[in-house]
């Protein structure tokens, strides 16, 4: 195994070392992870050190007598190398994996690039076909009329297709309810009519009739009084009217 030849090459070179240092101690890189034949010396695992090793050699040192001068050099003539790894190794791919990573990198773009310009690029639903005959259905003088679109408006959700906007500010800057009267309804509808046509890009085609239907809901609420009440209310419900018809416009509802 690899990491055997390792073991006995990193055997040799300290044999050799060991017979041109006469016993010192010596300074050995080895890889990571492989265990040397002697124990290393100043690093806190004893036997891994994950790099740089102080050896000590097989060959025992001499006694030096205690008189006599020792030309060889101390413990601390050496510098303790910190235990940190001198040897770094790093797996690096083939130039076929290289190819073949490369490869799947630009599949993976690619494919996401596609998914997120498809989902940028489709275009909305498509209404329902019927949808202009559904909105004339509702903007018409007639109190069936009045009565689908009011059955409608409470339950949106099933109309939810045809995207029709229900928003309204009601009778926008006059009373919703003047002098008692309730024509907020009234108004909604004719919001719907106003703001549905406008974005059907029909407007003035079919504003007269959308106004003429309000005007025909607010005598319906005017219907349900008698005597002097019920004339206050159509002049309420006749003013309401003209200021639609006069004054509404595109950039109005």
């Amino acid at each position: 195994m690899l990491s055997h030849r390792i073991l006995v090459r990193f055997r040799q070179a300290v044999d050799l070392a060991d017979d041109h240092t006469q016993g010192h101690r010596l300074h050995v890189a080895v890889p990571a992870g492989i265990d040397p034949p002697h124990t290393p010396i100043g690093c806190p695992n004893a036997g891994r050190c994950h790099g740089s090793y102080r050896l000590l050699s097989r060959r025992p040192p001499r006694t030096p007598d205690p008189g006599a001068h020792d030309p060889r050099p101390g413990p601390g003539d050496f510098p303790t190398a910190p235990c940190r790894s001198k040897l770094r190794t790093t797996l690096e791919p083939s130039p076929q994996e290289e190819h073949v990573r490369r490869r799947i990198t630009a599949a993976a773009l690619t494919s996401a690039a596609l998914a997120l310009s498809a989902m940028v690029a489709a275009p909305a639903s498509a209404a329902p076909a019927d949808k202009a005959q559904v909105l004339a259905s509702w903007t018409q003088t007639s109190a069936s009329s009045y009565n689908a679109w009011t059955a409608a408006r409470a339950n949106q959700g099933a109309w939810s297709a045809y995207g029709f906007n229900w928003s309204t500010d009601y009778c926008s800057t006059s009373p919703d309810n003047p002098f008692g009267f309730p024509f907020k309804t009234s108004c909604a509808r004719h919001d719907f009519g106003y703001r549905n046509y406008k974005e059907a890009g029909t407007f003035s085609a079919n504003k007269a009739r959308v106004d003429s239907a309000f005007y025909a809901d607010l005598k319906r609420v005017c219907a349900a009084y008698s005597g002097a009440t019920r004339t206050s209310c159509d002049a309420t419900a006749w003013t309401y009217y003209q200021a639609v018809d006069k004054l509404g416009s595109p950039a109005a509802g």
